[in-house]
């Protein structure tokens, strides 16, 4: 799968994550947990900062390796616009290349940077929706919180949940799919069901008062005999973003991309 579009389906998704929330409603100052949950579920913040990170500890006959990241990705979103930009590691030794990314929801464009050169190409729009369907369908976010862990501390409320991500596999690779458009062959079906496992899935969601302060997930992706591979998802800092917005010098550099290059 090329790297624009493994960024392409992740930027869909934080866009889904984070897009069409609802006005929340006002609590009391002490928070119980459903009170807690109605906030999270009804979060009323249409934009923040997001910080997205790939860290992969290879398997060794010998010895124990050091994880190291190999992709970290950070930027922010509001209703319209998500950004995202970093660094990875080259086939050279200590170099590395930036990447970057906007994804503009009324231009209905992608503008991607990697190496040395924008480019822009359109959002698939029907496979955003699709993907929005099957998340409402196979998601069990409302049991997630109802089953996670509440505390409180000097003010502030913490909710943690825990997902098996075995039972979250075939409809992690779907969605993967989905926001992807990649068409997995059969052998590289019996490859991953065979030779994958997910981990548990951690989500933390903290809050203050009536207002949620962020939001942190990670799982563990373990390819047998090869490496494990961690990925941390945050959203944070809320209301500073709403001026989000592509740069005009973006727009004026980007070039129409290869389109089938990155099949």
């Amino acid at each position: 799968m090329k790297v624009k579009k493994i960024i392409s389906s992740v930027l869909l998704t934080f866009s889904l994550l984070t897009g069409g929330l609802t006005q929340a409603k006002p609590v009391a100052a002490a928070l119980d947990k459903q009170q807690a949950i109605d906030i999270i579920k009804q979060n009323d913040q249409t934009n923040g900062q997001l910080d997205f990170t790939v860290s992969v500890e290879p398997h060794l006959k010998k010895g124990r390796a050091i994880p190291a990241t190999v992709f970290s990705l950070t930027g922010g979103f509001n209703q319209n616009v998500v950004h995202m930009s970093g660094y990875v590691p080259t086939a050279y030794v200590g170099k590395s290349k930036k990447i970057e990314f906007w994804a503009d929801e009324k231009e209905n464009r992608l503008y991607t940077y990697i190496g040395d050169q924008w480019e822009y190409q359109p959002l698939n729009s029907s496979r955003n929706d699709q993907l929005t369907s099957n998340i409402i369908k196979t998601s069990n976010f409302d049991q997630l919180l109802k089953n996670g862990k509440f505390s409180q501390q000097n003010g502030t409320y913490t909710l943690k949940t825990a997902a098996n991500g075995n039972q979250a596999y075939k409809t992690g690779l779907k969605l993967a799919r989905i926001a992807s458009g990649v068409k997995f062959s059969k052998k590289e079906l019996n490859y991953l069901n065979k030779y994958t496992k997910l981990g548990t899935i951690y989500a933390t969601h903290r809050l203050q008062d009536d207002h949620l302060i962020d939001s942190k997930s990670s799982v563990k992706y373990v390819i047998i005999k090869v490496a494990t591979v961690k990925m941390t998802f945050k959203v944070s800092h809320f209301g500073e973003y709403a001026d989000l917005a592509v740069p005009m010098d973006v727009k004026k550099a980007a070039k129409p991309a290869d389109i089938d290059a990155n099949k």
